[in-house]
């Protein structure tokens, strides 16, 4: 094949410099324009070298690269940017170290209760944290009469046996024991004579419960938040009076006032201590004596047993025949209702085809349709490959490069073989038969060669 002449005043090696590089070389219109014909090709491909040092593979810059990436990935950098921020003053703002537990007195939040742990400390209460059961023992014995133990157990943390350790401990020292809408796990063990009375019906914080009993404590607040558990004992106050046929209250005593529950845990939260008179009520009820051990068990004070249970004791007794008798009406309905496979049938092995079989089958349905131009494309494209395979022109070369090639290996003309290979196909059957003659012999003689 013939090349292209080179441009006036351009030097071989020039372009064979260019060609080598594909094209990568970046020449200015000056440096063109000054370059003459007498220029060293050593000095040439110093000064390209030099030009191309900041160019990559596809002649951008690694600057220009690096923009249109980044502006690729701007949208994603933003949200990360955001996402970090918004962590970051998350982080800020709830601090490190900060409780967030309900009824916590370290808890600022609304549903913390630092107000009124502050208030008990200014009134020269000494508000002690007790973090698990061992803390809250000890401060028990250590303070005796001069203490008092405020156990919130909301949660049912605390297994039966640690309750009758905890109200053992109490019970000798003589510690005051103030239950925060306790169980009645819990009532059992520390307030004997104390029962469960249900719910404040009709619950709401803008309507009070009104005192309606001699205790200190209630005559002081003179009205609470109309919320929480019901109980009834000895002493009961403060009575949800809108239920005419529940006799509890959310504020009972019992073992002369050295128990108390109250019911209305909420009252003591942030958000709500200083609504009627419930600041008065936490007051007198947990700043009676000058030592507050405060105790909240957590996770820490779960007991570990010996023996982990089984399904089977925690489920209802019938679970297990019940079981058994729908597994075994399963089987029956699966008996019942299956399919019954007969006997095996033999069955003979797919016959071979011979691919001769194949080829005169479809050359009959050619001919049984009339297809003779079809049949001789299909038989023009079969020897095409063949021959495209045979005189090694690479994969799915093109038809002019095989006609060439053939001509070249059976010496005939092009237009000959092209007539052939690339020319008009017949159209009747005993054209076709002189048609396919005749791809035989052109394919015959290209192999012999």
């Amino acid at each position: 094949m013939s090349h292209p002449a080179p441009p006036t005043g351009t030097a071989p090696e020039q372009l064979g410099d260019d060609r080598a590089t594909g094209g990568a070389v970046v020449r200015s219109d000056a440096s063109a324009g000054t370059a003459s014909a007498g220029t060293a090709p050593g000095n040439t491909g110093a000064s390209a070298g030099a030009r191309t040092a900041t160019m990559t593979g596809d002649g951008v810059t690694w600057r220009t690269t690096a923009v249109r990436r980044l502006r690729a990935w701007r949208f994603w950098l933003v949200v990360a940017a955001i996402a970090v921020a918004l962590v970051t003053v998350t982080v800020l703002l709830r601090g490190t170290g900060t409780d967030r537990g309900s009824l916590s007195p370290d808890n600022p939040a609304p549903e913390g209760a630092r107000a009124a742990s502050r208030i008990l400390q200014a009134q020269g209460v000494t508000v002690t944290r007790a973090d698990h059961l061992d803390a809250a023992l000890d401060r028990a014995g250590s303070t005796g009469g001069d203490g008092t133990l405020l156990l919130d157990d909301r949660n049912g943390i605390l297994s039966t046996r640690q309750l009758d350790r905890l109200a053992d401990r109490a019970r000798t020292a003589g510690t005051r024991v103030v239950l925060l809408q306790p169980d009645l796990r819990i009532l059992t063990a520390l307030a004997d004579g104390v029962r469960l009375g249900g719910v404040v019906s009709d619950p709401s914080t803008d309507r009070a419960l009104s005192a309606d009993c001699a205790v200190p404590a209630v005559r002081a607040a003179r009205e609470v938040d109309r919320t929480g558990r019901l109980y009834r004992g000895p002493v009961t106050c403060l009575r949800n009076r809108a239920d005419s046929t529940a006799d509890g209250g959310v504020y009972v005593q019992s073992d002369g006032g050295r128990i108390v529950v109250l019911g209305g845990a909420q009252t003591l939260s942030n958000d709500r201590l200083a609504a009627h008179g419930n600041a008065a009520l936490m007051l007198h009820t947990l700043g009676a004596r000058p030592q507050l051990t405060w105790y909240q068990p957590t996770v820490r004070d779960l007991e570990a047993t010996d023996q982990s249970r089984t399904l089977a004791d925690v489920t209802p007794p019938w679970v297990t025949p019940v079981s058994a008798w729908l597994l075994f009406t399963a089987v029956l309905a699966m008996l019942w209702r299956g399919r019954r496979d007969g006997p095996l049938v033999r069955e003979p092995l797919p016959v071979v085809v011979q691919a001769a079989e194949t080829s005169r089958g479809r050359a009959r349905l050619y001919q049984d349709a009339g297809a003779a131009e079809h049949a001789a494309a299909t038989l023009r494209a079969a020897t095409l490959v063949r021959l495209g395979e045979h005189l090694r022109l690479g994969h799915a070369p093109a038809a002019e490069a095989i006609v060439e090639a053939t001509a070249t290996a059976t010496g005939r003309t092009v237009p000959d073989v092209a007539r052939l290979l690339t020319g008009e196909l017949p159209t009747r059957t005993a054209d076709l038969l002189s048609y396919t003659t005749a791809l035989t012999d052109l394919e015959t003689e290209a192999l012999r060669r």
